[in-house]
């Protein structure tokens, strides 16, 4: 079914501190599953993981159909549960418990037309023209520019996993360098590390 050409995600590389830098943009960093979605001219949507391996979320893949309605496009972000506060709870994705939505942070095409050697900039405001009008099953991933410190700052004071660097004048390639920059102080932390070494050992 996935007549669209399939796209290879961009993986953010640990650094350890954060930066200010006014030729790079900050992306919150969601703790969820890595997400491509597919939406196709047919209708249907599919969500594959960073390894190509179907996500098992059929019910958000349907309300992703109904709301995109054959719209052509290949997004890039991560399928997370949001508490009643708004935040990302991962715990409660495991469990498919609680608001569980797509968050976009980049998009790959649309309508035929092939984005990943635009600059990144060019797509951030692609993807917030085209998010506009699908906004009730979808979010956008919140996003600064410059400002790489402060930014880190808010995120850790709100107990959030951290932030993604990237390059505003960068292409989504195989040569591009994306930066995460952890909270070290992250309270699901321990809990998601225990998870994923239980799976190990199976």
């Amino acid at each position: 079914m996935n007549a669209l050409p399939h796209i290879r995600p961009v993986i953010p590389v640990k650094k350890a501190n954060p930066f200010d830098d006014p030729e790079w943009a900050f992306d919150l960093k969601y703790d969820g599953y890595r997400g491509v979605l597919y939406s196709h001219s047919t209708g249907a949507c599919t969500l594959l993981s960073k390894s190509g391996k179907r996500l098992p979320f059929p019910d958000l893949e349907r309300r992703l159909a109904k709301c995109l309605n054959g719209a052509e496009v290949v997004l890039d972000g991560e399928v997370c549960s949001f508490d009643e506060e708004n935040r990302p709870v991962f715990s409660d994705l495991q469990a498919r418990k609680g608001n569980i939505a797509y968050v976009a942070f980049d998009i790959l095409r649309l309508e035929g037309k092939d984005l990943c050697e635009m600059p990144l900039r060019d797509r951030k405001r692609i993807l917030g023209v085209f998010a506009q009008k699908k906004l009730e099953c979808m979010r956008v991933a919140f996003s600064v520019e410059s400002h790489g410190v402060d930014f880190f700052e808010i995120a850790t004071k709100l107990d959030l996993e951290g932030i993604v660097a990237k390059r505003l004048d960068g292409p989504y390639s195989r040569r591009t360098r994306w930066y995460k920059i952890l909270n070290p102080r992250y309270s699901q932390a321990k809990a998601r590390q225990r998870l994923f070494a239980a799976r190990r050992s199976l």
